[in-house]
């Protein structure tokens, strides 16, 4: 396994590229050599046999988008808020069970995919993230918002807490 991850580290720092993809690797841990990779911009754990996403990931300031779909995990990490720059959170078909609170501080969120997962309330706070223009939560056991309003999108989950269908008019023109 080890072996597989320092093949696609090292294929990652010869192509110049700034983002890993750890996908389908059978990883029960996000492997500490990721420490090494300061200028981690973009991260792929998806497919992996990962149930959570350990404190270090917070230490990669540079870090815009993390994949984590098709695990175990069952808990948003709370190191993700210490990220300046994190504007993408991919935990599609997980066992998250709730969306925590420390997301409201995450104004650099655009884009939240948290489909497939246990999730029974969609807080108000994630509609007046200045910048999130996409959120899907379809396939959850939703109570609040109910789903069907859910699952028609971003723009409905805003009207049914009683705001405005776009926070701003990117979003409203990304809505479309």
């Amino acid at each position: 396994m080890e072996s597989s991850v320092e093949a696609r580290i090292e294929g990652m720092k010869a192509a110049g590229r700034d983002t890993l993809n750890l996908h389908g690797l059978g990883l029960r841990e996000v492997p500490e050599v990721l420490l090494d990779l300061p200028e981690l911009a973009g991260l792929n754990l998806s497919g992996n046999c990962l149930t959570e996403i350990p404190d270090f990931i917070g230490e990669f300031s540079k870090l815009r988008l993390l994949y984590a779909a098709r695990n175990q995990i069952t808990a948003i990490p709370p190191c993700l808020s210490r990220l300046p720059l994190f504007s993408g959170l991919e935990f599609s078909n997980n066992q998250v069970r709730e969306i925590p609170g420390f997301m409201a501080q995450m104004e650099g969120l655009s884009i939240v995919e948290l489909t497939g997962n246990q999730i029974r309330e969609v807080p108000e706070f994630m509609v007046h993230l200045p910048r999130l223009f996409q959120l899907n939560v379809g396939e959850n056991p939703l109570e609040c918002p109910p789903l069907e309003v859910c699952e028609q999108g971003l723009a409905a989950i805003r009207e049914y807490y009683g705001g405005p269908s776009s926070a701003s008019p990117l979003s409203s023109r990304l809505n479309r």
